[in-house]
């Protein structure tokens, strides 16, 4: 199935062949579904330095790294979105991330707490 996603071409393989059973519009809902799992999982691995297959060594620990890793972000994401108001589109893990650590360095050297709420950079 060949669709297009901002004027670029977009190819996705499928075992679906009727029409009424999986529609054009539908199929590209779900890769744009897929697509936002892909993003925040790499947001997950590289920005937080999370890695499938951790220091766990059997699925319950795992999962629970897993659960606190996602946690963790969901918790980056909402800072950023409060500091950030109107500019949900533009937030960045990496930038609150590091707006955090800057907050924390901040606290540690006596500054005040209301550094936590200065926009990432």
């Amino acid at each position: 199935m060949v669709l297009k996603d901002h004027g670029k071409r977009v190819y996705l393989l499928t075992n679906v062949m009727e029409t009424t059973r999986l529609s054009r519009r539908m199929a590209g809902e779900f890769y744009r579904a897929c697509w936002g799992i892909e993003v925040e999982y790499r947001g997950l691995k590289q920005t937080l330095g999370s890695a499938y297959g951790g220091p766990a060594r059997t699925p319950e620990p795992g999962a629970m790294e897993l659960t606190a890793d996602i946690l963790a972000m969901a918790l980056l994401l909402l800072y950023a979105a409060l500091v950030m108001g109107g500019k949900v589109m533009q937030l960045s893990l990496a930038q609150a991330l590091r707006a955090i650590r800057w907050a924390i360095e901040a606290l540690r050297h006596g500054e005040s707490c209301t550094q936590l709420l200065r926009r990432p950079r």
